[in-house]
């Protein structure tokens, strides 16, 4: 991911392409393999897809991933010991 600009709340997939002339908004979701290299600017909560890079933009912005990030504060204070400072 070589973008200008990268805004909040985007999801970018496995071995996506996004250009250096382009700007990534917020909410925006590239799928896996998928490719936006143009210079251009993505609309908010825009979402490339499938194999030709289909585009939408979808209604609501992504949902918050709460539980996911509930589960890796959890792993953190099992694995990863703080030394109290004195």
């Amino acid at each position: 991911v070589h973008a200008s600009k990268i805004g909040d709340n985007n999801v970018f997939g496995v071995r996506c392409q996004v250009g250096p002339n382009t700007t990534v908004t917020r909410g925006c979701f590239i799928g896996t393999n998928c490719m936006a290299v143009l210079r251009e600017e993505l609309p908010e909560n825009t979402v490339i897809y499938g194999k030709n890079n289909n585009r939408r933009v979808a209604r609501d912005p992504p949902q918050l991933q709460t539980s996911q990030l509930e589960y890796l504060r959890k792993a953190l204070e099992r694995f990863h010991y703080l030394i109290k400072s004195s």
